[in-house]
């Protein structure tokens, strides 16, 4: 359940919160916003991913967010992540 937080934190607000450092024309707003589709498209992969496994993580004990909330659910997530990545830019 958490994973899914941390994979959208690190691989989208954190690894590029150094945009700002590096370039003078951009600022930390522009960045963060910038950086939210990408954080959203490997929230995306993660989410593919846990749904493809949902059954097996079940069996296991797994507390993903698709063994949680479902198929469907799961669905619908992984949509709007992928649709929000790409309307945002």
């Amino acid at each position: 359940g958490l994973a899914d937080i941390f994979v959208f934190l690190y691989f989208g607000q954190v690894a590029t919160a150094m945009i700002p450092y590096l370039s003078p024309t951009a600022t930390t707003t522009q960045a963060m916003w910038l950086a939210c589709p990408l954080g959203w498209l490997s929230t995306g992969i993660l989410t593919v991913n846990n749904l493809r496994d949902r059954q097996t993580d079940a069996l296991a004990n797994k507390r993903t967010l698709a063994v949680r909330f479902g198929d469907k659910a799961s669905r619908v997530f992984y949509l709007l992540l992928v649709g929000g990545s790409y309307s945002i830019l």
